[in-house]
């Protein structure tokens, strides 16, 4: 697995995607729908996903992993940008590198 790192700001209808291939730099971004986003991120090498843990996170993350991607779900403060002058798929990105082992994983939690 590539040193990848694709943030994903969960939404309704258009999702905010961040694609970082090192820490604090953002490679690419991305506005997607619904329908647009499974297929988006299986097209993609495998790499470490990071979303906000919610309730379609779970769904997105299993989803993913599916995919053979590395999902890993931050709570919700850690992708708050400090003066909101950051996109939050890039904020994202930035707070889930591994120079933040002090947050808080959450295990995806799979249907029963």
């Amino acid at each position: 697995m590539k040193n990848t790192t694709i943030a994903i700001d969960l939404a309704k209808s258009v999702f905010e995607i961040g694609i970082s291939d090192r820490p604090g730099h953002i490679a690419r971004n991305h506005r997607l729908s619904r329908t647009e986003l499974a297929a988006f991120v299986a097209a993609q090498p495998p790499a470490t996903v990071v979303m906000e843990a919610c309730s379609s996170a779970h769904y997105w993350g299993r989803k993913f992993e599916g995919f053979g991607h590395d999902v890993k779900l931050l709570p919700p403060f850690a992708r708050r940008a400090p003066c909101g002058s950051i996109p939050p798929a890039a904020f994202s990105a930035n707070s889930a590198s591994s120079s933040r082992p002090e947050l808080p994983r959450f295990p995806i939690m799979f249907k029963v």
